[in-house]
């Protein structure tokens, strides 16, 4: 990356072929900049374009929907999501999560992806990553997908 694009990190640091400011491992940041106090705020003010990526792996976290509400608002705020440009992303490991946050579904907290016993019916979208062991033998399961995918 040769530009004069600044990046900021949250979250574990890895080897980047460029520059970027780590803010730490906790969603502490997060926290301040939802209440406004983090200087972070003014860099995404005076930025033309400003980006917020999250990763895959937030929506792991049992606080997931709170984390995206707080981004969301602090997006809206602060020039990253505007008449003219929408600069709010969700870096997806699985192709059928857009269409599944399109209708409101999200995915599992890891509490419940390894214990599926307690549902009577399950929806599997293009979900090839899923350990069935622990479903109960009474569950209906659907997989909708593609004939090339493992579930399928």
């Amino acid at each position: 990356m040769n530009n004069n694009a600044k990046v900021f990190i949250i979250g574990s640091p890895t080897e980047h072929p460029y520059k970027y400011y780590h803010l730490g491992n906790s969603t502490k940041s997060i926290s301040q900049m939802f209440n406004k106090d983090h200087p972070l705020l003014e860099e995404l003010k005076k930025s033309k374009y400003p980006t917020i990526c999250i990763g895959n792996d937030l929506q792991q976290r049992s606080d997931f929907n709170d984390l995206y509400k707080m981004l969301e608002k602090i997006s809206i705020d602060n020039n990253v999501i505007r008449q003219d440009w929408n600069g709010f992303n969700i870096m997806l490991n699985e192709s059928a999560m857009p269409g599944a946050f399109d209708i409101g579904i999200g995915a599992l907290p890891e509490s419940k992806k390894n214990n599926l016993y307690e549902f009577d019916l399950i929806w599997l979208v293009n979900c090839d990553k899923v350990d069935l062991s622990s479903v109960n033998k009474n569950s209906f399961i659907v997989y909708q997908g593609h004939h090339g995918d493992e579930g399928a």
